[in-house]
């Protein structure tokens, strides 16, 4: 694929609350590819480093569709047909890093932790580009085939802790999309939150989807604490005009710019503030 580097300028933050970036692309169904490949594919990999594997439940196919009748809940496509196929999840030794893989996907996780150092975009754009390069390699000496994108995906998850940019549901202002309630203290006292938000990627090149979720529970440092857990995922189609592995490579560049540029307008200057923003370019 080709080079992601560019003169975009975004946003760009001494301590950004992200804790994981994970670039993905779907695939058409191949007929060849058995539940058993998973595991000849990670026999094909280097043991001693990608040491850790796990079974996740199969993720199904996902659509951006813009047609008149078609809204963004109708994104998610069920296959009507019972498989019994699953998605593999592999982890480095350090657990820093996570291939995930099933028939008609493909995702590298960059796995961080709180107040942890974070990797730029490149960097990890091109380990998810070379594990990309492993997996089809793998395919085609098999003769099973090769991939034929029809989606590509990037998401970001943050963990916004208490204590940080906020204190109590009150103070969850920081966020534009949230409006403190109005209505008296003698009623009602807010507690909690948990919604999801949908915009288009102009001229319908994708959608941007935010979810936010008040979080009691093990945070990416492992340690029990109350935190806001903020994903942002960008999702798009795979574009006509341009090869199908440079439309996966534009697609995931301009869903980056869209969620990090995104992120920066959607909180308040303080919340900005306190994550170091720099200046609006990397």
């Amino acid at each position: 694929m080709c080079d992601v580097n560019n003169n975009t300028q975004l946003p760009d933050y001494d301590r950004p609350p992200v804790v994981e970036v994970i670039l993905g692309v779907q695939f058409e169904h191949l007929p060849k590819f058995k539940n058993a490949h998973l595991g000849s594919f990670w026999n094909s990999l280097d043991n001693d480093k990608w040491c850790i594997i796990e079974d996740a439940p199969f993720l199904p196919p996902q659509f951006e569709r813009f047609e008149d009748t078609a809204q963004w809940h109708d994104g998610l496509q069920l296959r009507l047909k019972r498989e019994a196929a699953c998605r593999l999840q592999i982890r480095n030794s350090l657990q820093d890093r996570m291939i995930q893989v099933q028939n008609s996907r493909f995702h590298f996780n960059w796995l961080g932790k709180s107040g942890g150092k974070y990797i730029r975009y490149q960097e990890v754009f091109k380990e998810f580009d070379s594990s990309l390069e492993q997996f089809r390699h793998f395919l085609r000496e098999g003769d099973i085939g090769d991939i034929q994108p029809n989606q590509w995906e990037i998401t970001y998850v943050n963990h916004i802790p208490c204590g940080s940019v906020w204190s109590n549901p009150e103070d969850w202002g920081f966020f534009k999309l949230i409006r403190p309630p109005d209505i008296s203290e003698e009623l009602a006292v807010s507690e909690s939150f948990e919604g999801n938000w949908h915009f288009v990627i102009p001229p319908q090149k994708g959608r941007l989807h935010i979810h936010w979720q008040h979080v009691v529970g093990a945070s990416a440092n492992g340690q029990e604490e109350e935190f806001i857990r903020l994903v942002s995922t960008a999702r798009g189609v795979i574009e006509s005009e341009s090869s199908v592995f440079e439309s996966v490579t534009n697609g995931l560049a301009l869903g980056r710019r869209v969620i990090v540029s995104s992120f920066k307008e959607l909180m308040s200057n303080k919340a900005n503030q306190y994550w170091g923003l720099k200046n609006d370019n990397t």
